[in-house]
């Protein structure tokens, strides 16, 4: 994830495997505000899907988040822990973000050519 000060934030997971043996990349968009404490809210939704989570984190310390399990949203959010890393630049996390936003582009093309030859 990556969060911008004007409460603006990135999701990307990059496509992992290969052809046989692997995960498509994913994307979302979002928003992101201080709750209390160390809590934030985070909204999300997928570039291509209709995906929706709202999520609470919780900043444990300078290099560490955990997101809380979810169900506020369309869809479930479980729970997870996160490392920041903050030597990663902006121009990096936007060339991840354009690839896994390809590779899930691909996964959409091949659902609707799928779902084409079934009828």
């Amino acid at each position: 994830m990556r969060f911008t000060k004007a409460g603006k934030v990135l999701y990307a997971e990059p496509e992992t495997g290969d052809d046989s043996h692997g995960n498509y990349g994913t994307v979302k968009r979002g928003t992101w505000r201080h709750l209390d404490g160390n809590k934030f809210q985070i909204k999300l939704h997928d570039v291509y899907d209709k995906d929706y989570f709202t999520i609470t984190a919780i900043k444990e310390n300078k290099k560490h988040f955990r997101t809380l399990t979810n169900l506020k949203g369309e869809y479930h959010w479980s729970a997870n822990s996160w490392t920041l890393y903050p030597t990663m630049t902006a121009s990096d996390f936007q060339s991840m973000f354009e690839r896994a936003a390809e590779s899930s582009q691909e996964k959409i093309q091949q659902m609707v050519m799928i779902s084409r030859t079934k009828k």
